[in-house]
């Protein structure tokens, strides 16, 4: 056995000397890398409250490019305008959807879920009803 300039120990030929090096390369490479940026996929609701059968539009950002994204509103897919919703080369969308009139009053899930990246967002709609509000007396 012979040890080398930079401490590293090799046998008969260059195969252990090289594992050392690659092991060494791999080893500093991903040390040194940056980590990827994080995707953050994010939709807003207008307006966000509201009674059943109210218009919300909902905006998109953060999806995969080109994708077709769906829109579920207390965990049922919901009819949208477009009825095909394809998000930008840049993963931007804009729709819109009724709430459904059998909603009851509360706070209720809005998710877009991307079809083929499968990256969702989520935002709270809070359904009121027209009505006089329970603490009235």
């Amino acid at each position: 056995m012979a040890r080398g300039s930079s401490g590293s120990v090799f046998q008969r030929g260059r195969s252990r000397y090289l594992t050392v090096a690659v092991v060494g390369a791999v080893l500093a490479f991903g040390l040194l890398a940056q980590p990827a940026a994080a995707v953050t996929t994010s939709i807003t609701l207008s307006p966000n409250v509201g009674p059943p059968t109210t218009k919300v539009t909902v905006t998109g950002a953060g999806f995969g490019a080109s994708e077709t994204v769906n829109v579920y509103f207390s965990a049922a897919q919901v009819a949208t305008v477009p009825s095909t919703i394809t998000t930008t080369s840049t993963g931007t969308f804009t729709a819109s959807f009724t709430v459904p009139t059998s909603a009851l009053p509360g706070k209720h899930a809005v998710m877009a879920t991307g079809q083929t990246s499968l990256l969702s967002a989520s935002q709270y709609f809070l359904v009121r009803t027209n009505g006089p509000s329970s603490d009235s007396t």
